[in-house]
């Protein structure tokens, strides 16, 4: 008996290539970032439905570090859970994170947020 392979038709993106879901917008907001008891201002580079990057000198946030991260636009706020992908130790200096099921109040704060800036 020979079994049948399913293969894709499309190759695999090249290295370094776009391989986001969700459009990113450069956004300069401010947010509170809240890391285990700690809670720090932090600003928002650019910003997705997917999750954001953080301007954040500090060398000590790790690959895979869970964080809190406060958005507010104008009246509207919400708190989400975010996971840190990528940490950038050059300029800019910071890190980016993935939004950990978020909710309809997170997407509606960050559409506003993508929207007004």
């Amino acid at each position: 008996m020979v079994e049948s392979i399913a293969v894709s038709s499309f190759p695999p993106p090249p290295p370094g290539a776009e391989r986001r879901v969700h459009e990113r917008r450069d956004v300069l907001a401010q947010v509170e970032l809240m890391r285990g008891d700690a809670v720090v201002i932090a600003s928002v580079n650019n910003l997705s439905l997917g999750g954001a990057f953080l301007l954040h000198p500090d060398g000590d946030v790790e690959l895979g570090e869970r964080v809190r991260v406060h958005l507010s636009a104008g009246a509207v706020d919400a708190v989400q859970d975010a996971k840190v992908v990528r940490v950038s130790r050059a300029e800019p200096q910071g890190f980016a994170v993935v939004w950990i099921a978020p909710t309809a109040r997170t997407y509606a704060v960050l559409e506003r947020l993508m929207r007004d800036h």
